[in-house]
């Protein structure tokens, strides 16, 4: 039997392969948030007053981020399933999920926030113990409340492996996605910050990969 660290390794692996071998279509998936992004930031974010920016950039991100959330867990599911599914076709299919995993997104947000107000710790723990509930709510097609009712149940014994995977991806992830913000903002500009947002967007898919992975992994009579 695999010790913790040794799935960690083995997720690791598996995610990093199925990053590399899917890289175009994940570009692809993460574009239209790219440009939306930037339209929306340059549009309407920065011309608000300075002390509104942060909040409108907050609730940006909470509305788009579902969207391409969604579609990058149809598109997971297919190439794993073996479906042939195009960009396009998670797109239209990913719609009618949209008002569930926004609803989702923003529950889980107001919980984790919630945490980390207290202590860092409680916070950590609510983002891992939340941290399949949009496959459930996606794969499953289970309402919000299942959706984190369920994973609760199943992250109790995986606390580690996500804990652990998650770890060694934030800091290489959050690392570069500064370096390339900082860039963006001394170039200033407009098709350079659309670029960058994309590979931001495209490496912060490193995240879901691996705790698709995990959820791939449960046995099919446990996880329905």
């Amino acid at each position: 039997m695999e010790t913790t660290l040794q799935q960690v390794q083995s997720y690791l692996r598996d995610t990093f392969t199925f990053f590399r071998s899917n890289m175009a279509s994940l570009a692809l998936i993460v574009i239209p948030y790219a440009l939306l992004s930037e339209v929306l930031l340059r549009l309407v974010v920065r011309s608000m007053p300075m002390g509104e920016q942060l909040y409108a950039g907050v609730i940006t991100e909470l509305a788009l981020y579902p969207i391409v959330h969604s579609v990058l867990i149809l598109y997971m599911a297919a190439v794993i399933g073996g479906q042939r599914r195009s960009v396009g076709e998670c797109y239209t299919y990913s719609v009618s999920f949209w008002p569930r995993m926004m609803l989702l997104t923003m529950l889980s947000t107001i919980a984790i926030m919630a945490g980390l107000s207290l202590f860092v710790i409680p916070g950590l723990i609510i983002v891992v113990r939340l941290s399949l509930s949009d496959m459930y709510c996606m794969l499953e097609r289970t309402s919000v409340t299942d959706s984190i009712r369920k994973s609760l149940l199943h992250t109790g014994s995986r606390t580690w492996v996500i804990f652990l995977g998650l770890a060694f991806l934030f800091p290489m992830v959050t690392m570069a996605s500064l370096v390339m913000a900082q860039a963006s903002a001394n170039l200033n500009n407009p098709l350079i910050s659309v670029i960058i947002t994309m590979v931001q967007a495209l490496l912060q898919t490193l995240y879901p990969i691996y705790l698709y992975r995990i959820y791939s992994s449960i046995p099919k009579q446990t996880a329905s």
